[in-house]
């Protein structure tokens, strides 16, 4: 396959100068993110407390580069996908030393690229202009700048979604036929990309094989049979338990001594629906039930301000409704729609303190471009076309708000995990401004 028919492979709803736009508003997200990368290894842009993951990380990190050097095994014992954060940093410091700055750098770069896959992905299914202003708005998005600029895994968590929504946009739009020339690229990107996307951030995998899956489906009984959709649906159901059997094989690996707690895998279902102890009670909690998800919620957040006290002597101040307590099914419902506000758009001016700082003002004032944009999208969503395949971003998103309502703890991790969640609505967003700005007069 020569690079022109990849091109339009991948890439069917550009045009060449269209493609040149694209190639330019990838690069200005790389000189963003190199920029802060750079200035932020001599000046420390926000308090301490922002680099406080990053920094364990990298320290983590550069002993088990050292420990490879020395031919020993480091024992690692994190979640796991902070385990694979540990494990990538690591193999970079074993052969370019501890330059932290260059792997900011290298971030930069895999944030640039996120932002031209994702918009590849929705030019298949909104058109090259949506596409394109939705990759600038991304490209400029303050947050999304700093946290893919630094040694958060926000940058390869970003592309490696990016690369899945890719590859089953472009198997749910190929025509019918196992000899279209979409197919193999989408196979390649969604299978791969939701493989990696697992090993990142396990319930990012869950929801785009969920959501993908059920557009497949939902494509399948509208339009007919076809083997791309096929193609989705048996991609989508084997990669999760597949995923399980592996990883739990690799982390044994990476840690044969280590205890039985942290050989196994808490990123799928055991983390989803948790067995959890009510200490005040003193009984343990059905999984399947209204008070596991609020006790668990305790009990994690509890354990964040213990750990912030003893490692930091610092006191968490952004903790998500640590006294929300569901006896009802009910009592879930209500809290859903509020909670996914909170992670989503919080904080926001006069809904939320600011107390003077300036990390949460300059949140406050992007949440609300982000709200304003938000609403935006719905109305594109409500009066846009229903195509089957736009249904794909729209799960996607559904899926990942509602989980970021029960399992976002503090604002400061949910203002990283949202940026992807939030940039699914961003092309429907830009189909309203790009309709309105056709009909307005010259």
């Amino acid at each position: 396959m020569s690079i022109k028919s990849l091109q339009a492979a991948l890439l069917p709803a550009l045009s060449a100068a269209q493609f040149r736009r694209f190639l330019l508003v990838v690069a200005a997200a790389f000189a963003l993110r190199g920029g802060a990368a750079v200035l932020s290894e001599s000046l420390a842009i926000f308090p301490g407390y922002y680099y406080i993951d990053p920094g364990v990380m990298d320290r983590i990190a550069w002993k088990k580069a050292e420990g490879w050097r020395r031919g020993e095994t480091m024992q690692v014992l994190l979640a796991p996908s902070h385990r694979s954060q540990v494990f990538l940093l690591a193999n970079v410091y074993y052969h370019i030393g501890h330059h932290p700055v260059v792997v900011k750098l290298l971030y930069a770069g895999v944030g640039a690229l996120a932002i031209g896959a994702l918009a590849a992905a929705f030019s298949c299914v909104f058109g090259a202009g949506p596409a394109l202003l939705a990759a600038l708005v991304m490209a400029l998005w303050p947050s999304h700048v700093f946290y893919t600029s630094q040694l958060y895994k926000e940058g390869p968590v970003f592309l490696t979604g990016a690369l899945t929504l890719w590859g089953g946009v472009l198997l749910l739009a190929s025509p019918p036929g196992i000899g279209s020339r979409r197919l193999w690229p989408g196979l390649a990107l969604m299978g791969l990309g939701l493989f990696l996307t697992a090993f990142l951030r396990a319930y990012l995998m869950l929801g785009l094989a969920v959501a993908l899956g059920l557009t497949a489906a939902w494509r399948w009984a509208s339009k007919g049979f076809a083997q791309s959709l096929f193609c989705v649906l048996i991609i989508a159901a084997s990669v999760p338990p597949m995923y399980k059997v592996l990883s739990a094989a690799i982390y044994r690996r990476q840690a044969p001594a280590a205890s039985p707690e942290f050989l196994k895998d808490p990123g799928i279902q055991d983390y989803i629906v948790p067995a959890t102890y009510d200490y005040k009670r003193n009984e343990y909690i059905s999984p399947y039930s209204p008070r596991s998800i609020s006790e668990f919620r305790r009990n994690c957040q509890f354990e964040d301000r213990k750990l912030a006290k003893v490692f930091y002597n610092r006191t968490i101040g952004t903790q998500l409704f640590p006294d929300e307590d569901f006896e009802t099914w009910g009592d879930v419902l209500v809290f859903l729609p509020k909670a996914a506000f909170y992670t989503l758009f919080m904080p926001l001016p006069g809904l939320y303190p600011m107390e003077g700082k300036i990390g949460r003002m300059l949140a406050a004032a992007e949440n609300v471009l982000l709200l304003a944009l938000s609403l935006c999208a719905v109305a594109g969503i409500l009066k846009g076309p229903k195509s089957s395949i736009r249904m794909a971003p729209i799960l996607l998103f559904l899926g990942m708000a509602a989980g970021s309502a029960f399992f976002e703890f503090d604002l400061g991790s949910a203002s990283r995990h949202k940026l992807f969640t939030l940039s699914l609505l961003l092309p429907f967003a830009a189909e309203v401004f790009l309709r309105r700005t056709s009909r307005s007069p010259a």
